[in-house]
């Protein structure tokens, strides 16, 4: 494995890796969910008919991952 491609996985895992939380909404601890902000078909179509726009959505949709409570949903949990 070279040095770019560890260092890209190291990235990713980062990204997807399960965060540990507590949640205050439902009193849940354990692995997170990761949830991203947007709308996929609202990327497609921006992709489709609009090239600029959806790359600048893709972009801000793929920097907009957080954890959120699996249980409940609730996007406001506190990481351990």
């Amino acid at each position: 494995m070279s040095a770019i491609s560890a260092n890209t996985y190291n990235k990713l895992t980062k990204i997807t890796m399960k965060k540990e939380i507590k949640c205050p909404n439902c009193k849940y601890e354990g692995k997170s969910k990761t949830a991203i902000k947007g709308n996929f078909l609202i990327e497609i179509v921006l992709w489709l008919f609009f090239i600029i726009p959806g790359v600048i959505y893709s972009l801000w949709r793929s920097t907009s991952r957080h954890p959120i409570c699996p249980s409940c949903g609730y996007k406001y949990v506190i990481i351990k």
